[in-house]
Order: structure tokens, then C-alpha cells, then sequence
């Protein structure tokens, strides 16, 4: 066994890794429509989302570790580190939205648009998710822009639902409840830019690596 070939199963590693963080992802994301149709268990759910969000972070923690610790990558060091990232993003903002509807004490009825957002962010982590799945294979490079030509269609979306919530809430007399909501919708739709954010970031590292 040659030395490069000593060192190339390290670096499934980074993939294997990635693909594990996207997946915690994934959780949320499914965990954000349940807590938006389920009031009931709001509390639940947001503890529940609290610690995926910790998860994702140890994941984030360890690909930052075998950086530091290998010395062959896949790819760009500096795009793994970014991608890692970038994919953190997205739960931290899931968990936002857990936290706001929390604090806001959202909790009597589910707010129009909201469980519609919540399913835009779950396909797009969903495109995502393939879209990683991919990326360690430079034949699937088609596929994975599919995947992330889906995720930018899906943040276009997102921005059409925000105008038109917005548009609705702005029409009530409840001063304390439009604000609490628009911060939350807002929210929502920053979500989905992070995602796009991956999307673009996974083209351009597929481009690099074709």
C-alpha cells in the first residue's frame, strides 16, 4: 500500500461527517413542522430542539478537530470548515424559532403561514441533504446541482410567503402580536437564505473539485 493510498481512507472521514451534521439537521427541520402544527407540545418540542442544536455543535466541533488533525483533505480545508458552518447555521435558526415561540408564549393557535414556512425549510434541508450525499462523488455532480438549483427555487418561494404574510399581519389592530410574529417570520425566511447559502457554497465546491 502506497502512501496515498495509506492516507485516502482518512479522508472519507470529512464526508462521513458532514453528511452526519446535514442529518441532524434534518431532525430539526422535521421537528420545526411538528412544533408548528402541535401546540400542545410546544415546550417539548423546543427542548427537544435545543438539544439537536447542541448535537449539530459537537458535530461542527469534531470536523474542526480532524482539520486541525489531518493532513489530506477531500476538498479545501477552508470550504469544509465554511460548509460546516454554514450547515450549523440552519439549526441555529430553527432554534430560534423554537425559542421565540417559547418566549413570545405563541402557544394558543398556530399562526397563518407559519406551518407553511416550516414545511419550506424541511424540503430545502431536504434538497440539502442530497446535495451533501453527493458531493463525495464528483460522477454525481449533475445531481447535486439539481438538488441545489431546487434549494434556490425554494428560498424564492419562501420570499413570496414572507410578502404575503407580512402583508396580512400588517392588517390587524394587535401591535404586540404583529411584531412578535414578524420577528418570527423573518426568522423563517433567513432560514431559508442559509440554506441557499449551503447550496450555492456546494456548487461552487463542486465546480472546484470536478
Amino acid at each position: 500500500m502506497g502512501f496515498k493510498e495509506f492516507l485516502i481512507p482518512e479522508e472519507k472521514k470529512f464526508f462521513d461527517q458532514l453528511e452526519k451534521e446535514v442529518a441532524v439537521v434534518k431532525q430539526g427541520a422535521e421537528l420545526l413542522v411538528r412544533l408548528t402544527t402541535e401546540y400542545n407540545k410546544l415546550e417539548h418540542f423546543a427542548k427537544k430542539l435545543d438539544n439537536i442544536e447542541h448535537e449539530c455543535d459537537c458535530v461542527v466541533h469534531d470536523i474542526t478537530k480532524m482539520l486541525n488533525s489531518t493532513f489530506i483533505t477531500p476538498i479545501d480545508r477552508e470550504d469544509i470548515h465554511s460548509l460546516a458552518t454554514e450547515i450549523d447555521d440552519v439549526i441555529d435558526i430553527i432554534d430560534a424559532v423554537g425559542r421565540r415561540l417559547m418566549i413570545f408564549k405563541i402557544v394558543d393557535k398556530c399562526p397563518k403561514y407559519l406551518p407553511e414556512n416550516a414545511d419550506l425549510i424541511l424540503k430545502s434541508v431536504n434538497e440539502m441533504e442530497a446535495a451533501v450525499k453527493n458531493l463525495r462523488d464528483p460522477k454525481m455532480i449533475k445531481s447535486l446541482e439539481k438538488h441545489c438549483i431546487e434549494v434556490n427555487d425554494l428560498e424564492n418561494e419562501s420570499d413570496h410567503m414572507l410578502a404575503k404574510a407580512l402583508g396580512e399581519l400588517f392588517e390587524g389592530d394587535d401591535l404586540k402580536f404583529i411584531m412578535k410574529m414578524k420577528e418570527i417570520y423573518d426568522l423563517l425566511e433567513f432560514c431559508t437564505d442559509k440554506a441557499e447559502e449551503v447550496a450555492n457554497h456546494l456548487l461552487e465546491i463542486s465546480g472546484k473539485n470536478a
